[in-house]
This record gives C-alpha cells, structure tokens and sequence, in this order.
C-alpha cells in the first residue's frame, strides 16, 4: 500500500508544488466540474507521473437540501 503525502496550496503554485509532491485532490470539482481547458492545463503544468484525485460533485454525495448546493450556485 502506498500513502501519498500532500498539503493545501502553495506558494507558486501547481508547478513548484508538483516538485515537491506526486499527488494532489482537485476539491473544487465537489463544487462544479471544471472546463476541458483548465483539467488540460492542469495536466501540462505537472510531470507525466503525477497524480491527480478527484472529489466526487456534491451531486453525488450529498442531497439537494444540503447547505453546501447554495455554494455551488447550481439550481
């Protein structure tokens, strides 16, 4: 079993993070998907080894009625 170690943000960035680290969670896709441009730049800005985990949309995770949906101004 493998543990990935990371943090929450860092001066510089994605790319002087990547150095550091090989993983990191998106947690704004809990919120709303993002567009086909941002996840390729992404992608780009880190080595081909690196990791990405995804938090699943709160659509799949909590009900409609969860305070977390006024957040995401999704109707």
């Amino acid at each position: 079993m493998e543990i990935y170690v990371g943090c929450c943000g860092t001066p510089g960035g994605l790319k002087n993070y990547s150095r550091e680290f090989k993983v990191t969670e998106i947690n704004s896709t809990f919120y709303r998907i993002p567009k086909i441009e941002t996840v390729q730049r992404w992608r780009e800005t880190v080595p081909e080894d690196f990791i990405f985990t995804v938090k699943c949309h709160q659509a799949i995770t909590h009900p409609i009625t969860s305070p977390t949906w006024k957040k995401s101004g999704i109707k």
